[in-house]
Parts: structure tokens; C-alpha cells; sequence
């Protein structure tokens, strides 16, 4: 019998070695940490305005829509109202009877 192929080692991977560090100056570490990182560019004015611009047309949509919609309740509420009193028989027809 052919002895089976050792199977190749698994490339190890790069991780970083726990470092400790002393209490005192694990705060200005973290901060070290923190700022270290790459940040994103701010956006230019110009950026800024276009997002304002459309923050601005997508709340009067909304606006707009909840309007509508406000509108569409109270007509159907006020045929409602109309439908209820209208079944509810006046004092002059109460005392006729």
C-alpha cells in the first residue's frame, strides 16, 4: 500500500500578536488607534448642497402624500359622520311618534 500524501501544511495566518498594555496608557492607545484609521474625505460644499437638495424634495413628497392622505380620511370620516346622524331620528320625528 501507497503511504497517503502528507497533506501540505495550511499557510498560517498573519495575525496580529496580542501586545498588553499597562492601564495607564491604554486610553492614549485606544486614541492612537482611533485616529489612526483612514477617514473618508468630508464632502465638498457642493455635495452638501445636493444632499440638502434632495433631503428637501424628498420631505415635501412626503408631505405632500401624508396631506393627501389626511384629506382622504377626513371626507371619508366626515361621510361617515353624515351617514350616522342622518340614521338618527330628529326630536321633531321622536315626538311624532
Amino acid at each position: 500500500p501507497e503511504p497517503e500524501p502528507e497533506p501540505e501544511p495550511e499557510p498560517e495566518l498573519e495575525l496580529a500578536k496580542p501586545s498588553f498594555v499597562e492601564p495607564e496608557n491604554a486610553l492614549s492607545e485606544m486614541m492612537a488607534d482611533l485616529t489612526q484609521e483612514v477617514q473618508e474625505p468630508l464632502p465638498s460644499d457642493s455635495d452638501l448642497e445636493d444632499m440638502l437638495t434632495e433631503i428637501r424634495e424628498l420631505e415635501q413628497e412626503d408631505t405632500l402624500k401624508s396631506e393627501q392622505e389626511e384629506k382622504k380620511v377626513l371626507s371619508s370620516s366626515q361621510d361617515e359622520l353624515k351617514a350616522i346622524l342622518s340614521s338618527i331620528p330628529s326630536f321633531s320625528q321622536m315626538n311624532k311618534k
